[in-house]
């Protein structure tokens, strides 16, 4: 990783007042942006497989989801794979005392997201839970206003339960926006190309903000542990 991930970050898991920031962070706003992480090098690898996918893979509507047996053996799928990354998001887990912590290398997975076109605008506002404890999300193509096409949260409106119903019931009573926004307040996050965002997928409701038809918005993502075991998340609104 040491070409991929900026060296002040290479340690960042022993560092463990940093740590403690930014779980406040994450508790406080749901998510936390850790600027920079990435090197030029780094940013430039997932642009280079952002190009050879859209090339390869994108349909005649200009989707593109590509996910974990798509991406082995390609720079997205070896950093879902890292040490680093493992490490990283143990650290900030340490807190929570849940079945299926710490996180083990097999219950990481990448996704490749593409949005662009009309096809793109379906993407928008397709709020949902995932199934993860973290979700890594890498910008790798934003829209050129940085308002355009944020990440949406509702940040932190349920708990790490895994009870059947009450995953059911947040998700039912979250569906609708007057609820939701009674309950919580709605958090944009906009995205920086370079950074790296991680926030409590399976607590937090979240979608993609609107932008422009005419816009390119590529996401690399990284699901780190399964709260629902053996239950992967598609990724269809992010």
């Amino acid at each position: 990783m040491e070409n991929f991930v900026s060296p002040p970050y290479l340690n960042a898991a022993q560092d463990a007042e940093q740590m403690r920031q930014w779980r406040a962070d994450l508790n406080k706003t749901g998510a936390v942006c850790i600027p920079n992480i990435l090197t030029s090098e780094g940013l430039q690898s997932l642009r280079d497989l952002a190009q050879k996918s859209r090339e390869e893979w994108t349909d005649a509507d200009n989707s593109l989801s590509l996910k974990k047996n798509q991406l082995d053996g390609t720079v997205l799928g070896d950093f879902a794979q890292s040490d680093f990354l493992q490490n990283f998001g143990n650290a900030l887990l340490a807190p929570f005392k849940c079945p299926g912590l710490p996180v083990q290398k097999e219950e990481m997975y990448p996704v490749l997201r593409v949005l662009e076109g009309e096809p793109g605008q379906r993407g928008i506002h397709v709020f949902h839970f995932d199934h993860t404890f973290l979700t890594c999300a890498l910008p790798i193509h934003v829209p050129e206003d940085p308002t355009q096409g944020p990440l949406v949260l509702y940040p932190n409106v349920r708990s790490f339960c895994t009870n059947k119903l009450y995953r059911g019931l947040t998700t039912k009573v979250l569906m609708h926006p007057k609820i939701r926004n009674l309950v919580s307040k709605q958090y944009p996050l906009q995205l920086i190309p370079g950074n790296a965002y991680f926030f409590y997928g399976y607590r937090s409701y979240h979608a993609t903000g609107a932008f422009d038809q005419d816009q390119l918005r590529v996401l690399g993502l990284i699901n780190i542990g399964s709260v629902q075991r053996d239950t992967h998340t598609a990724h269809k609104g992010m």
